[in-house]
């Protein structure tokens, strides 16, 4: 049986850049950085055909610890006025740019603040999306 040609090791269609940007946040993570390069520049590649948000690559690029090029990725979604920038202080993933100045510069002109002391994103300091739609009664 023929394998799909943009799959990992047989295991996982990559259709969607979703997959793809997750799969790439891994391999960079995991100091595998061959393969994170090799999917950006598979969505770089995507536009041509379907949308693909600088947000996103920005992702790959904090999984690969390039904080500068996660940085300008971001800019440019901002440029974009990607859809995804809603979540830029609830994204844990982002959480080792959240001191960087440029980032809260980004913050600012979109017109989010974070108060001194508050520079973890939501998610990381415990919560969930659940706990914060149901938070628990006070005993």
């Amino acid at each position: 049986m023929k394998r799909p040609a943009d799959s990992s090791a047989g295991l996982l269609p990559l259709r969607d850049p979703m997959d793809r940007i997750a799969l790439g946040y891994a391999y960079g993570r995991s100091g595998d950085k061959g393969r994170a390069y090799q999917l950006i520049s598979k969505l770089r590649k995507i536009p041509q055909q379907r949308y693909v948000s600088s947000y996103d690559l920005a992702l790959i690029y904090v999984g690969l610890g390039e904080n500068d090029k996660a940085l300008e990725s971001l800019e440019a979604a901002y440029v974009e006025r990607s859809s995804w920038m809603i979540f830029l202080m609830v994204t844990p993933e982002f959480d080792g740019l959240r001191a960087d100045p440029r980032f809260m510069r980004l913050l600012h002109r979109m017109g989010l603040s974070v108060r001194p002391g508050k520079s973890k994103s939501f998610l990381s300091r415990g919560a969930t999306p659940t706990s914060a739609r149901n938070p628990r009664p006070a005993q």
